[in-house]
């Protein structure tokens, strides 16, 4: 069990300085307006529980999308030109920490400084490749050992170094969900995995939440690639996509969550595609699930009703979710973001009192 008790973003994106003290054991969901940095933040628990894959930060979730070449992440993350990322928090009762800084040569094996360049022409020396910038890590602030094992991310321009750090041994995986349009490559496998561990039939009952028509789920082949297809109660066969974004989105989340088992699993506006409606069933059934997998659920929404639906399906284990709702004094973009947190009573409160919490 690996779960976040704490975050402080120093420096990631347009947010600096930001602290969320206390993060629910559960569920945490995230609420501001447009632009007050909801998904950076999401964003960036995501690449603090996972510190020790370095090469999340070129991932195409980080990056909404788009890919970028590793000698660009940096800069597109930290675009005030410090290209840094810095964050702190507690794991395990534990402070924990990481920070990046992108170290660009002036030419292939050189820094521009004397000794600097010396020490990066000898460390890679004789490769076959230009090595034009490297990334500095520390953990836990501690720099890590510029002598410990590396290897090299391909970029345009020439590679990019990077350490190779060892994560603790049986440390639980983290898993981020953002836009439907960013491929999820690892869908297939995660739904076989739930097929293989005889956790189909628990699946599919979460599915009829909201396609009660749904009978069965398969992995087929079509045109050379694999698809999920379900089989509905009149034996009519449809791929995923065509039964729904809400079941797309919710297949999702159901078999991110069975995979990320004992870690925490990261929804960007967890509500689309949902009829208000359904949204209390969601809830029950991503509780259920959670709790059975030990997952830690971090979810980004504009929607009350989402606040209502999830408040309604904790019922009396209030205290396991939390809403962080994320603002800027004057709602000027020069000021920094801050937080307010609402756990058990104070959530109860505002929602009696109608307080605004998106």
């Amino acid at each position: 069990m690996v779960h976040v008790e704490s975050l402080q973003v120093v420096h990631y994106r347009g947010i600096s300085g930001l602290e969320l003290p206390t993060l629910a054991h559960r569920a945490n969901l995230i609420t501001g307006l447009n632009g007050v940095g909801k998904t950076a933040l999401a964003e960036a628990l995501w690449l603090f529980h996972g510190r020790y894959n370095l090469p999340l930060l070129w991932n195409k979730h980080v990056h909404r999308g788009i890919s970028v070449s590793p000698s660009d992440a940096l800069p597109a993350l930290a675009p005030d030109g410090e290209t840094a990322i810095e964050l702190h928090g507690v794991e395990r009762r534990q402070s924990a920490s990481v920070r990046i800084d992108l170290e660009r040569f002036t030419d292939a094996h050189s820094t521009g400084d004397a000794n600097g360049g010396s020490r990066a022409k000898a460390e890679y020396q004789g490769l076959p490749f230009p090595v034009v910038a490297r990334l500095r890590v520390s953990l836990d602030g501690e720099p890590v050992d510029p002598d410990t094992s590396h290897t090299f991310a391909t970029a345009p321009e020439g590679a990019i170094a990077y350490p190779l750090v060892p994560p603790p041994e049986m440390r639980a995986g983290g898993i981020i969900l953002t836009s439907p349009n960013v491929d999820d490559e690892g869908l297939i496998e995660r739904y076989s995995e739930i097929v293989l561990e005889d956790n189909k039939k628990s699946l599919r009952s979460m599915l009829r939440a909201i396609r009660p028509d749904v009978d069965d789920l398969e992995i087929l082949m079509s045109d050379g690639q694999s698809y999920i297809w379900g089989t509905t109660k009149g034996g009519q066969r449809r791929r995923l996509q065509d039964l729904g974004n809400g079941m797309v989105r919710l297949f999702r989340y159901l078999t991110s969550a069975f995979a990320a088992r004992g870690g925490i699993l990261i929804v960007d506006e967890i509500e689309n595609g949902f009829h208000y409606s359904a949204l209390e069933k969601l809830w029950r059934h991503l509780k259920i699930l959670c709790d059975q997998a030990d997952v830690q659920l971090f979810a980004t929404t504009h929607s009350r009703e989402c606040i209502h639906a999830a408040v309604s399906a904790f019922g009396e284990q209030l205290d396991n979710l939390a809403v962080h709702g994320l603002f800027r004094r004057d709602d000027s973009e020069t000021e920094p973001v801050s937080a307010t947190c609402f756990t058990a009573d104070t959530l109860e409160g505002a929602l009696s009192l109608d307080l605004e919490m998106r």
